[in-house]
């Protein structure tokens, strides 16, 4: 996230975002960071994506659910789990 919006639009998005991310399920978890107001919003699914996709704006849009498996699967590797 930090390499793609760079560390002050990531340190905003992780603020807006760190309760869903702790409260995630199985779903993919796809973040849209709006460039212009600084806004965070995380989708689920693909309708999601679409209806939080604003008109005429620069959005990046990250799926964040297979970086975060895998960070987790490290960590559990890491600690011997």
């Amino acid at each position: 996230m930090m390499d793609t919006l760079g560390p002050a639009d990531a340190a905003i998005a992780w603020t807006l975002i760190r309760s869903a991310v702790i409260d995630r399920d199985e779903r993919p978890f796809v973040l849209l960071f709006d460039l212009q107001d600084k806004e965070a919003t995380v989708a689920t699914d693909f309708d999601g994506v679409l209806e939080a996709l604003p008109y005429g704006r620069r959005v990046i849009v990250l799926r964040l659910d297979l970086p975060m498996a895998r960070a987790t699967r490290a960590l559990a590797r890491a600690v011997g789990g």
